[in-house]
């Protein structure tokens, strides 16, 4: 039997038995609506396949653990550069291997990869990193590099600054046929291949210093440049650690007359020298003595003091048993530009010591001086 509806609208031929009109307005609940409203609990069998490209958020929560981080996206990306770059002898020096873009003070480590060899002029290392901060504002880029071997202490890496929190990062490289670059840290890294068509460092761009850092809680707490060691972000040259040592000294004695000898198994001194500090200890016991007299210097201190008339240090002695006169101290000092220790009695004026010196006497002796 065949439906038929004329132009009224109505069916003809068809009986309205069985047939339930649904009331006027009616939702069927069961069901999502086209347009508008608002849906609740869960979706079974709901699949993403991708994140909405229309999102506005800068920032992502991960919580696949239990634990809600929020933060800026992170970049890990390694790109290859094509091809190779100019060959030895061509003219073009600096490349742009990439461009990085940062919030603030985002931060991040550029690991480079050269392929050939070690110690060409301007060559860049096996392994170099860039260790990179963006500034309190979007337009610096703090850092410097390090790296396993370099062929030339002239800069080889720089950057630019070209729109709010993006720089360009070059590379100069006269010498590799390859070179990768692996970017790990905050914000995005686009690598790419271009050289400037220049010996000399792009316009408007500022070199990375060749340092050797150390990052605690993004903190730049301490890092090795020409200098020495610097703490805090210290750059200056007057402020860096350059020496640490540590060693022994022979101490010997001197006299005016006669003669003092010390024991051999008592004349080693022990020293530590930080910076330009020097900080020497010594236990010395009497060996032999004939008829000593006049002055008393104990020689042999690591290194000469600073020959500055203002460096002069007195030191911390105790000597026993002695022969000076009751209300007579020993005291010892280091003078300007020496590596001895003179040793005097004192009584409102400076004594000579020699003749105090008995025996069996044992000095201790502690000294800091400027070199």
């Amino acid at each position: 039997m065949a439906i038929v509806i004329n132009g009224t609208g109505t069916i003809a031929g068809v009986s309205a038995t069985g047939i339930t009109t649904a009331p006027t307005n009616a939702t069927d609940t069961t069901k999502l609506p086209l347009a508008g409203g608002t849906m609740t609990g869960n979706i079974a069998g709901f699949t993403s396949t991708g994140i909405d490209d229309n999102a506005t958020g800068t920032k992502v929560t991960v919580s696949d653990t239990g634990t809600t981080v929020v933060g800026f996206i992170k970049s890990d990306s390694i790109a290859p550069a094509p091809g190779g770059l100019a060959a030895p002898g061509v003219s073009l020096n600096w490349y742009k291997i990439g461009s990085l873009a940062l919030h603030l003070a985002q931060a991040g480590v550029l690991t480079v990869l050269g392929t050939k060899d070690y110690s060409g002029v301007g060559a860049i290392s096996a392994e170099s990193k860039l260790i990179l901060r963006g500034g309190t504002v979007n337009t610096t880029l703090a850092g410097h590099y390090s790296a396993n071997s370099q062929g030339s202490a002239t800069p080889q890496f720089a950057w630019k600054n070209t729109a709010s929190g993006v720089f360009d990062i070059y590379a100069s490289n006269a010498q590799f046929g390859n070179l990768n670059s692996y970017y790990k840290g905050e914000g995005s890294w686009n690598a790419s291949y271009s050289d400037t068509g220049s010996t000399s460092l792009p316009t408007g761009s500022t070199a990375f210093v060749s340092k050797y850092g150390i990052s605690i809680d993004g903190a730049a707490n301490f890092m090795f440049d020409s200098n020495g060691l610097k703490f805090n972000g210290d750059t200056a040259a007057a402020n860096a650690l350059d020496d640490y040592e540590e060693g022994t000294w022979t101490a010997a004695f001197a006299t005016g007359g006669g003669s003092i000898t010390i024991d051999s198994t008592f004349k080693t001194g022990w020293y530590t020298k930080i910076g330009r500090t020097v900080h020497c200890i010594l236990h010395a016991r009497v060996g032999s003595l004939s008829s000593p007299s006049s002055y008393l210097v104990i020689l042999g201190l690591p290194f000469a003091s600073n020959s500055d008339n203002k460096n002069r240090t007195a030191g911390s002695i105790a000597a026993t048993p002695t022969a000076a006169p009751v209300n007579t101290s020993i005291v010892c000092y280091n003078s300007s530009g020496s590596s001895n220790i003179a040793v005097n009695g004192f009584s409102q004026d400076m004594i000579n010591a020699a003749g105090y010196i008995e025996a069996a006497t044992e000095i201790y002796i502690g000294i800091s001086y400027n070199v």
